[in-house]
């Protein structure tokens, strides 16, 4: 099943992305998470890494938000959610 979203769907799906990239930049400069820091930080990834695996969310970024985007997607960061 392909899903269609117009040009402003896609757009607010990028910003709502873009929020979870903000959570994980604040994340990951921090020396120690607790519990749920580390919670919400493992989902925000995620979520980064579900975008980048629909092609209408990767066609409608630019190639800057891409570049920013993939910093989470590496499989460092794909390990480190199958371990929470």
């Amino acid at each position: 099943m392909d899903l269609e979203f117009t040009p402003e769907q896609v757009q607010k799906h990028i910003n709502n992305c873009f929020h979870s990239w903000d959570i994980c930049e604040k994340y990951s400069v921090m020396e120690s998470l607790d519990e749920e820091q580390n919670l919400e930080y493992c989902r925000n990834i995620e979520h980064i890494q579900i975008q980048l695996n629909n092609d209408w969310f990767v066609d409608g970024c630019t190639s800057e938000q891409k570049e920013k985007l993939e910093k989470y997607n590496t499989e460092e960061y794909k390990e480190m959610i199958k371990k929470d």
